[in-house]
């Protein structure tokens, strides 16, 4: 009883001390079976835009993702859950055992993500799950991986001051 009462008293004080920003671009690095680039912007709302380059190391497969997410704010500033889709193409080399091919093969579907995002001052930490469904991937229709991210705030969003009462600039002029 007293170890959850400490997680949860250090939670607590550890998301206070959190300063996370709200981003307009943010890029980094995507660590998964198949790594790669990441590129994020927000558009609107809730809604960023996420592309990935993403390399096969032993799959030899390249594979461009756009994805349309949507964050929902969890608990503390700066902690977001988020869903999303788009599309995936990509391109690959299939291995085969009775003659050795160079011919490379081009695959194209749709991606689903889900995960959860931390913004720490100028960096973007997260944890997703990304399924893919491909068509012209020879074997491979299905494929997924779980990744974490690291993204740097490249351009950050400009913080709104807020009135103590939402009409005090409405009639501000008239005092």
């Amino acid at each position: 009883m007293i170890t959850r009462i400490t997680q949860v008293v250090l939670l607590h004080v550890t998301c206070h001390q959190l300063h996370a920003q709200q981003y307009i671009t943010a890029a980094g690095i995507r660590l998964a079976s198949n790594p790669g680039l990441s590129l994020q912007q927000h558009l609107w709302g809730r809604y960023t835009a996420e592309a990935m380059m993403q390399q096969g190391i032993l799959n030899r497969q390249t594979r461009f993702t756009f994805l349309l997410e949507q964050h929902h704010k969890l608990l503390y500033k700066g902690l977001d859950l988020y869903l999303g889709a788009g599309p995936h193409i990509g391109w690959y080399k299939p291995i085969s055992i009775l003659k050795s091919s160079n011919s490379t093969k081009t695959m194209g579907g749709l991606s689903l993500v889900g995960g959860a995002e931390l913004a720490v001052q100028r960096w973007l930490v997260s944890v997703d799950y990304k399924p893919s469904l491909s068509a012209g991937a020879g074997l491979h229709i299905f494929q997924s991986e779980a990744a974490i991210s690291a993204r740097y705030i490249l351009v950050p969003s400009k913080k709104k001051s807020k009135a103590l009462f939402p009409f005090s600039k409405k009639y501000s002029n008239r005092l």
